[in-house]
């Protein structure tokens, strides 16, 4: 359910995120969506299909944001290596989940791993200031 309504509201996303720009806007706002959506899973008695729309409206909100960010960040001569580190980072992230999550329903259930998830998406939240961004880039680089 959460691909089918990302597959329809991926290039939707996708049209208005380069008319109107304000990436990060629309990134927080997936966020938020999958945060809300994981939230209620775990502590309501919301209809699951509510849930998993609400979560296939956040999951493309993000990625139509995450990839385009790229460009930004990174010169154009390395980007289709940034691109491929990328790709290859979610890729082997996808694996191990999908083990680790097993491994959490197996030994302590779904309430577990929802809480799992919900503190996933409250570190995607994180986000530092401006100022700190300066001290971490005159220290790291």
């Amino acid at each position: 359910m959460v691909y089918m309504v990302g597959a329809v509201s991926m290039p939707l996303f996708g049209v208005a995120i380069d008319r109107v720009g304000l990436n990060l806007y629309f990134l927080m706002t997936g966020l938020v969506l999958g945060l809300t959506s994981h939230i209620m899973m775990t502590f309501t008695f919301v209809e699951t299909y509510v849930c998993t729309v609400i979560l296939g409206l956040g999951y493309p909100l993000v990625t139509t944001t995450c990839w385009p960010l790229v460009s930004y960040a990174v010169p154009l001569r390395y980007l289709g290596t940034a691109f491929g580190i990328m790709g290859t980072i979610i890729s082997v992230g996808q694996a191990i989940d999908t083990y680790f999550v097993g491994f959490i329903v197996d030994t302590a259930g779904y309430m577990v791993l929802e809480v799992f998830f919900t503190m996933c998406v409250i570190c995607g939240l994180l986000n530092l200031s401006t100022k700190q961004r300066a001290v971490f880039l005159k220290q790291h680089v």
